[in-house]
């Protein structure tokens, strides 16, 4: 009686542990979705940044915003 509910727990052990990989994404399929997620992110902050460095640069003069300008590259570098 012992081995047989050890040999049913074995088995149901092992049947808990298979993986099923019909729903899971290929690495290329994995890779390309975060790849794209990366490129729309980089893109936004790309864009967000150029209009504030616009706005900035018509709000404060030539030597205001290049005093701006160099102390924001040694924070962002």
């Amino acid at each position: 009686m012992i081995k047989k509910n050890l040999s049913m727990d074995i088995q149901l052990i092992y049947t808990n542990m298979k993986l099923d990989l019909s729903n899971k994404p290929s690495g290329l399929q994995l890779g390309l979705k975060r790849a794209g997620f990366m490129f729309i992110a980089t893109s936004l902050v790309a864009a967000i940044n150029y209009f504030v460095h616009f706005a900035v640069s018509r709000m404060l003069g030539p030597t205001e915003y290049g005093a701006f300008a160099s102390l924001n590259s040694f924070y962002t570098r």
